[in-house]
């Protein structure tokens, strides 16, 4: 066999080959060709098998798997004349390969050959000695509960028996099956394998394969006709009201050629689905192309959640089918969510986002959003929102911005027109317009003793409702005056209806009206202007002058009397003596009512007089001093002040008077009359006196 081109200069590394006998030729035989590579240029060999083969193994002999005729169709035609032997050259890659056949046998040799190189080696030779041929294949056997088929090869007993090598399943041929294999024990006589169908509702085929160590085998087949029922794949409820019920019908019908019974049929999964009257298929027979029908009804109850559930059907076997059951309940609902603005200080604006939701599960169609009452501190932004439709399980929002100018609890109810005429009223917004309210604060003291100390209380009240947040800002005005603990006490905070009480003095130090006005903030509420404390109080004082009485000069043995204006009060307020007393001098020449000296209040702007009467009992000079203690000074304190009385008396009177009186004998009491009075003054000229008295007497 040359390994390069024919050169008597070349050398030549030939191989050679014998053919096994036909007697050791074989059915089954795995080799593998080896990947070589002849020279440093890595030029690999070119691989081939020669087979010869019994003419009955043509059409079984496979490659791989792969039937030979198939891919090399001279096969059939490649004949060694005058035998039964076919022949073939089939190229081959390095790797591992099997040649096999169900019926006849075959060997071959293998080889290959480079430039320089060449190798050759028997295929496959049975050891077996030739007179020690078992040439009948294995049997089978097979038992079927139900569905699952046991499938037995055994090699049939004699004395050329010599066992099973192997029992398989041809997957290329099997669908719809699963099964399992006995493991392979040493010299075994029988092996078996466990086959069922993976779903009983479809066609099946198991094609099972054996072969006993000289390669004899046999195939077997099983066809599996699957239950043919034409019914439907589901059960589907669309839409079914949720105060309503429905009933779908179910046809199940045989086309199968055997007769199939049910067992039992059920629903399972939800109670709200229920079979219409009696419950069908128990122990029922159905004939092929024979049929039978039930309703499935679905009420929901109320309950909107969707419908899962399963028609369950029960056949011989332990088979079951079951058909899925779902359905949708129309459950329209819809609702608006609300928002509580809380509390929100007049003039400011909050904003937030209510909800219309459709919490349903079909859609709804919206008109319009009602609202009422009316109320104008609410701005709902609706514009270009209405009309639409609302899926199942949306929402859309609606802008609110709350301002409010009054000090109240707004509440606006809210009603979403829609095609179902849902009812959902409901309040969809509140808020409390809150504001903080302190009011100015006037104190009066009125009229008050210059120098006396007046105290009071400023009470700044929170009339609002919401905190009052008070901080100082000034004082203007009389601050001599006036004073108090504000700055000590601000800032603070009131609560609603909640008050503080400051202390404030009012010292006049000075007569007149002063005032004193001290401003402070309510800073967490911008549109309150600042509070105004207004301190006021007029200081008064009595001012008192007194009037000293001269009585001139008077005769021996004569009285003066005179109703004088001893004292002036002033000022603007009251003067209040407390007593009049003599105080030093020659008391007892003058005569005044003891009356006049006891205690006495008088207002400003009196001229206070007294009746006195100068007695001239004795010559000379006379003099008195009257002690007047009063209050005409600061804080009520007591002063003094002094009215003197002066008088002469002379005796230089020598003139003789006589008198005469000329009057009725009776006087009636308070009756005028006429009293004549004559005076005569000797030497001189007569004076005659008339006066008309009048006196009441008691």
């Amino acid at each position: 066999m040359p390994t390069s081109l024919h050169d008597d200069g070349q050398e030549f590394d030939p191989s050679m080959v014998i053919i096994p006998p036909t007697e050791q030729f074989v059915s089954k035989i795995l080799f593998e060709i080896p990947t070589l590579a002849f020279n440093l240029n890595q030029e690999y060999f070119k691989n081939y098998v020669n087979i010869l083969c019994e003419r009955s193994a043509v059409n079984s002999l496979r490659l791989d798997g792969t039937s030979l005729l198939s891919t090399y169709p001279i096969l059939n035609d490649q004949q060694i004349p005058g035998t039964q032997y076919n022949w073939l050259v089939v190229p081959i890659k390095p790797g591992l390969h099997t040649f096999t056949c169900d019926t006849g046998r075959f060997s071959g040799i293998i080889y290959g050959t480079t430039r320089e190189d060449s190798y050759a080696l028997s295929l496959g030779i049975s050891l077996y000695k030739t007179s020690f041929i078992d040439t009948t294949p294995p049997i089978f056997s097979h038992q079927i509960n139900c569905d699952k088929i046991r499938i037995t090869a055994s090699e049939i007993a004699g004395s050329n028996s010599i066992g099973l090598e192997e029992i398989k399943v041809l997957m290329d041929s099997t669908f719809n099956y699963t099964w399992k294999i006995d493991s392979l024990p040493i010299d075994t006589s029988t092996l078996s394998i466990y086959a069922e169908p993976i779903d009983i509702t479809k066609n099946g085929q198991i094609i099972v394969e054996t072969r006993d160590k000289l390669g004899y085998g046999r195939q077997v087949k099983f066809i599996f006709n699957a239950l043919s029922l034409e019914m439907r794949n589901d059960i589907v409820f669309k839409a079914v009201n949720w105060k309503d019920s429905t009933c779908e019908k179910v046809i199940i019908k045989n086309n199968g050629v055997d007769t199939i019974t049910f067992l039992s049929s059920a629903i399972l999964g939800d109670a709200r689905v229920n079979f219409d009257g009696i419950i069908p298929l128990i122990n029922q027979r159905i004939a092929p192309n024979d049929s039978v029908f039930f309703n499935v009804c679905f009420k929901p109850k109320n309950d909107s959640t969707p419908l899962t559930a399963s028609l369950l059907l029960s056949l011989p076997c332990s088979r079951q089918i079951s058909i899925p059951i779902s359905g949708h309940v129309a459950a329209p609902s819809l609702m608006v969510t609300n928002w509580d603005f809380g509390k929100v200080l007049l003039g400011d604006t909050a904003c937030a986002t209510v909800y219309i939701v459709n919490n349903g599960n079909i859609p709804i169609s919206l008109q319009k959003l009602d609202l009422s009452p009316l109320e104008p501190t609410f701005d709902f932004d609706t514009v270009g929102l209405f009309p639409l439709s609302l899926p199942a399980g949306d929402s859309i929002s609606i802008r609110v911005c709350y301002t409010p100018n009054v000090r109240r609890i707004s509440t606006v109810n809210a009603s979403v027109l829609n095609s179902f005429n849902l009812p959902n009223n409901s309040q969809i917004v509140t808020g409390e317009g809150v504001a903080p309210l302190v009011e100015d604060v006037r104190i009066d003291w009125g009229k008050k003793r210059q120098g006396t100390i007046n105290d009071s209380l400023v009470i700044l009240v929170n009339k609002g409702n919401y905190n009052a947040d008070l901080k100082y800002i000034t004082a203007i005005g009389d601050a001599l005056s006036f004073s108090s603990l504000i700055q000590l006490q601000l800032p603070t905070s009131l609560l609603p209806n909640d008050t503080i009480s400051i202390p404030a003095r009012f010292i006049p130090y000075q007569v007149g009206v002063s005032q004193s006005e001290i401003s402070i903030s309510v800073s967490n509420w911008k549109l309150h202007t600042p509070v105004k404390i207004t301190l006021e109080g007029e200081g008064i004082l009595p001012e008192v002058s007194t009037v000293n009485v001269d009585f001139d000069t008077i005769a021996l043995r004569s009285v003066k009397d005179s109703t004088a204006v001893v004292l002036f009060t002033g000022g603007n307020d009251f003067l209040t003596i407390d007593k009049m007393m003599w105080f030093s001098g020659d008391s007892s020449s003058f005569v005044i009512d003891p009356q006049y000296f006891t205690a006495r209040k008088l207002p400003a702007g009196v001229n206070f007089s007294l009746p006195i009467r100068f007695l001239g009992d004795s010559l000379g000079d006379h003099a008195a001093t009257i002690a007047v203690i009063h209050d005409a000074l600061p804080a009520y304190r007591r002063d003094t002040s002094f009215i003197e009385l002066r008088g002469v008396v002379k005796n230089n009177d020598t003139s003789q008077f006589s008198l005469d009186i000329l009057a009725p004998k009776e006087i009636v009491a308070c009756t005028p009359e006429n009293i004549i009075i004559t005076i005569k003054k000797y030497r001189k000229p007569t004076t005659t006196v008339s006066e008309n008295y009048k006196q009441c007497y008691e």
